[in-house]
């Protein structure tokens, strides 16, 4: 079989957050990661008297608790005022992002929920990269859709 040719890297992806889940701000020079999108489900199994398999089954989806990566600025208005703002007023923020850039008929991914955690800063003398802060989400699902 032949190696795949559909393979990509993240570096050029597309992010962009919102307050309100229409008006949409890209954030791709200020974005470092997403990470933690993961979906599960949790499930079950049962051990019957003459049988060489359980019995499974699955139940309810659990929360998705993603992860996002961005510089830290002190600026108004770019991710750290607007994380922050969102965590403090315990409001929803919308994150949406595309792995391959956000070029049409490329696949995105969306979420809606609160922010839990965000952390503040903590400066380190003895390091030379830029500063970032990293916070998670809960949401119900994440939503796939096609640009």
């Amino acid at each position: 079989m032949a190696a795949t040719s559909g393979g990509w890297v993240g570096k050029n992806y597309e992010i962009e957050l919102s307050t309100n889940g229409s008006s949409w701000t890209s954030w791709k020079s200020h974005s470092n990661k997403v990470s933690d999108a993961t979906k599960k489900r949790p499930g079950g199994a049962v051990k019957v008297a003459g049988e060489d398999y359980p019995i499974v089954s699955t139940g309810i989806a659990d929360e998705v608790t993603p992860k996002f990566t961005f510089v830290r600025t002190e600026t108004a208005g770019e991710p750290w005022a607007l994380v922050k703002a969102a965590i403090e007023a315990d409001s929803l923020l919308y994150v949406r992002w595309s792995p391959k850039g956000g070029s049409s008929g490329q696949s995105r991914y969306a979420c809606s929920g609160y922010v839990t955690d965000c952390p503040y800063p903590a400066p380190d003398a003895t390091s030379s990269t830029v500063a970032l802060f990293e916070f998670t989400m809960i949401c119900g699902t994440i939503a796939e859709s096609t640009i």
